[in-house]
Parts: structure tokens; C-alpha cells; sequence
């Protein structure tokens, strides 16, 4: 195999990657259950907690090891990751996070909610 082949076999495979684990989920996929925000000295931690109603995303949830989400909520754009539930550290770069177990798969997703975590500095 010429190596420009083989450039072009590693590109394609990894730009499948970046994006195979990103879910989009839009403002009629899901209900919020619940929103709350904790003030501390220099930031604000929120906690947002979604039931996800639509069938197709809950099966991609359920069959997606480590997923990404995107999520739309009033027209804006909200970029999740998961973090082990073990770990007691924070996520990094992303609006929020939500705990994933061992497998990486999405922790505790009975019943289809989704608890999520958001810091933001306060200047």
C-alpha cells in the first residue's frame, strides 16, 4: 500500500471517530425535570435534569459507549461529556457533564433522565 493511501485511510477513520459518539438532541427530545443553582464565591454550579422522550435518541443513548451531547435548549447549544461517577474531580471544557460508569456508558439512565452538571465562573 503507498503511504498517501494509507494518509488517507488513517484521515477517514479518524474523522469518523470525532463524530460517531455525538448525539444531537433538540428542545421537543427531551422535558427538563428540573433546574437548580448553587451561588458560591466564585461560581456558580448548576444542575439540570432532563427526561429524554424521544425513542431514537434514548436508543442511541443506550447503544453509544462514552457519548457526546449536544443539546439545544431555547435555541442555544449546550456541550456534554461524561465523567466517571468514581472520580471526584470535575469535567473539563464542556457546559456540563453527567456520570458515566465503568463501561461509559451513561449512569443511572433508568427511567430516560439524564443528570447533569455545570460550573460557571462569576467575575
Amino acid at each position: 500500500m503507498k503511504y498517501s493511501h494509507f494518509l488517507i485511510i488513517l484521515l477517514i477513520l479518524f474523522s469518523s471517530c470525532k463524530t460517531i459518539n455525538v448525539i444531537k438532541i433538540f428542545d421537543n427530545d427531551y422535558k427538563i425535570i428540573s433546574y437548580n443553582e448553587n451561588i458560591y464565591e466564585n461560581e456558580i454550579q448548576k444542575l439540570l435534569e432532563i427526561k429524554i422522550t424521544n425513542s431514537d435518541i434514548i436508543n442511541r443513548i443506550n447503544n453509544t459507549i462514552n457519548p457526546k451531547i449536544n443539546l439545544k435548549i431555547n435555541g442555544k447549544y449546550y456541550y456534554l461529556k461524561g465523567h466517571p461517577y468514581y472520580k471526584s474531580d470535575r469535567a473539563t471544557n464542556c457546559d456540563y457533564f453527567f456520570s458515566i460508569d465503568e463501561n461509559k456508558r451513561i449512569f443511572d439512565f433508568q427511567n430516560n433522565i439524564i443528570e447533569l452538571i455545570g460550573f460557571v465562573k462569576i467575575k
